[in-house]
């Protein structure tokens, strides 16, 4: 079995600096730790921005959609339509029909 010498300047230098070497790794791990949680973080809030930024969209459409049914309010045809959805009311000159689900 081969014998150490500590006399030689590359295994004095080793020995000498190894806790360097060794709080290096411990240092290097501790940041790939960082990197991962960070990039985890980073994925969830992205997803969460995503899904704000869909939802915004939504709500933007809707906005527009109300919007035009608040300056339609006073056409005859806006009228018509909302008594007919609402109410089931018909024009004059057309039939009603209905349909029994019983059977």
């Amino acid at each position: 079995m081969p014998r150490l010498d500590h006399n030689q300047p590359y295994l004095r230098f080793f020995f000498k600096y190894a806790w360097v070497m060794a709080f290096l790794l411990i240092c290097f791990g501790f940041y790939l730790h960082g990197i991962n949680k960070k990039k985890k973080a980073f994925d969830q809030l992205a997803f969460r921005y995503q899904k704000l930024k869909n939802e915004l969209a939504c709500v933007i459409d809707e906005q527009k959609e109300l919007k035009r049914q608040i300056q339609s309010q006073n056409s005859p045809e806006w009228i018509e339509m909302i008594l007919k959805k609402k109410l089931g009311l018909v024009s004059e000159g057309q039939i009603k029909v209905f349909f029994d689900s019983k059977e």
